[in-house]
């Protein structure tokens, strides 16, 4: 009767099994999917019993809060390749004991209460391919270790007050595999500028630098390099001088902010080189002269946003209107202020 007790936990929602007819002391339990399953409380320590764990996954908003911490017994689950838990108010902070998950692929806790700094141990899980922290209260510095992730593709340490070390050494083959990388909130070891090295991360997909204070100018040497990116976020920061004419070769451009900058000069004719582009922000900055008509072949335009830009724009965007109009999109939204009203024709603007 107890091996019948034991193998039922194979059948239940969200556990699956090597082998559901194996008796109760040979159960070789190899996922547990918490999606939609109502359960919270606490991770147990006994976690660590269940060596042949693959993967785990616990989602808060399919169920309740979680509140407890990553135990350190997790480092015995040497066969795991995927841990994610998100928004379930994880505390604590990150166990070193998290670089002896050496078959480790995935290792997501966005949107909880974590604190202490990244583990320099996290350089040991050699097979990371995604380290999503996001949203937590992580502070000091990533660790260099993480130069040892030579398979990394997603690194997403966002809206956490962390410092980023100048990794250098990109140039010798470190980092190149990534294709997605957050830093917003954060800010660069000893400088304030954008540096050089991100140009050189070539299979870039999404680059987010929101937020992390940043000063000088968008440096326009080698930015053509990331012709793979699809997402640029610089906004919110100090940046100043124009925007480079060379934005207009990164053509899988889908969505792009500078908004909140002190981005000056007239709006480069090459904007209109981004037919790729859905939703462009260029707010509170203090872009002038007339708008380039190029930016009226932007016929997958959903969103823009002019509006708080002090240097006195005009020109004509009512091509633009005409792809609204035709049901191109459902919801389409260009921004404009008050202010231009009259130096800006475009029927379909919002103020």
């Amino acid at each position: 009767v107890q091996d019948d007790l034991y193998s039922s936990v194979c059948l239940w929602k969200g556990v699956s099994c090597l082998d559901q007819k194996h008796v109760a002391s040979r159960i070789s339990m190899i996922t547990i999917d918490f999606y939609s399953s109502s359960l919270r409380g606490l991770l147990p320590l006994e976690i660590g019993l269940l060596t042949n764990l693959v993967s785990i996954h616990y989602d808060s908003v399919s169920n309740g809060p979680i509140i407890s911490t990553i135990p350190t017994q997790i480092g015995l689950l040497t066969n795991l390749k995927k841990l994610h838990v998100l928004n379930s108010r994880l505390r604590g902070s990150i166990p070193s004991e998290i670089g002896l998950l050496q078959s480790l692929e995935s290792f997501n806790i966005m949107q909880n209460s974590v604190s202490g700094t990244l583990p320099s141990e996290l350089g040991n899980a050699r097979k990371l391919v995604n380290l999503t922290v996001a949203s937590n209260q992580l502070k000091g510095a990533i660790p260099t270790q993480i130069l040892n992730l030579k398979h990394l593709e997603v690194l997403d340490t966002g809206r956490n007050p962390l410092t980023i070390p100048l990794f250098d050494t990109v140039t010798s083959g470190f980092l190149t595999s990534l294709v997605q990388l957050d830093l917003t909130g954060g800010m660069f070891d000893e400088v304030s500028t954008i540096p050089l090295f991100l140009w050189k991360l070539q299979n870039l997909t999404l680059l987010s630098l929101h937020g992390m204070n940043l000063s000088g100018t968008i440096p326009h040497d080698g930015l053509s390099n990331l012709s793979n990116l699809e997402t640029l976020y610089l906004g919110d920061n100090f940046l100043s001088g124009t925007l480079p004419t060379e934005m207009g070769s990164l053509t899988h451009l889908h969505t792009m902010s500078v908004g909140g900058n002190r981005l000056n000069g007239s709006i480069p004719s090459a904007i209109g080189l981004l037919t790729n582009i859905r939703y462009l922000s260029l707010r509170d900055n203090m872009f002038g002269g007339k708008l380039p008509v190029e930016m009226n072949a932007l016929s997958h335009l959903a969103g823009l946003d002019l509006s708080g830009n002090s240097g006195g724009l005009s020109g004509n965007l009512e091509r633009l209107c005409n792809y609204s109009v035709i049901g191109t999109f459902q919801s389409t939204q260009y921004t404009i202020d008050k202010t231009q009203k009259e130096s800006i024709l475009c029927s379909c603007c919002v103020q």
